[in-house]
C-alpha cells in the first residue's frame, strides 16, 4: 500500500476509534481487539468509504458487526450470525487491503465454524 494512503487510513482509525497510535495493530480485530462495533463501526467505514471512494455495497454489515442495540437475546438467537464473525473477523490489515483493491472483500477465515 502507498505509504501516504496507509498514514491517511491510519489517521480515521485514530480519529474514529479513539484508540492511541501504539493501540494500533494490522492484526487487531475491529470488534473483539478494538471494540468497534455498531455505529462506532459503521461510520469508520462510511469514513473510509468517503475518503478513498471504496465500494462498501457488498459487505453485510450484519455477518461482521453487531448491531447497536443488539444484546444477549439476540446473542443467543444468531449463534451462526456469531460464529461466522469469530471465524471472519475483519482486521485492521483486511481494511487496509479492501481499500487498497477499492472494494469490500469478505476477510479470511481464521478459524472453524
Amino acid at each position: 500500500m502507498n505509504p501516504i494512503t496507509k498514514r491517511e487510513l491510519e489517521a480515521i482509525f485514530l480519529e474514529q476509534t479513539g484508540l492511541r497510535p501504539e493501540e494500533l495493530f494490522s492484526n487487531s480485530r475491529l470488534e473483539q481487539d478494538c471494540g468497534i462495533t455498531g455505529d462506532d463501526a459503521w461510520e469508520l467505514l462510511e469514513a473510509i468509504q468517503e475518503k478513498f471512494g471504496t465500494d462498501m455495497s457488498d459487505l453485510d454489515f450484519e455477518l461482521y458487526f453487531h448491531g447497536e442495540a443488539e444484546g444477549l437475546w439476540s446473542h443467543l438467537l444468531n449463534r451462526s450470525r456469531e460464529k461466522h464473525r469469530l471465524a471472519f473477523p475483519v482486521t485492521v490489515n483486511h481494511l487496509f487491503q479492501v481499500v487498497e483493491k477499492g472494494k469490500w472483500f469478505a476477510p479470511p477465515q481464521v478459524r472453524k465454524i
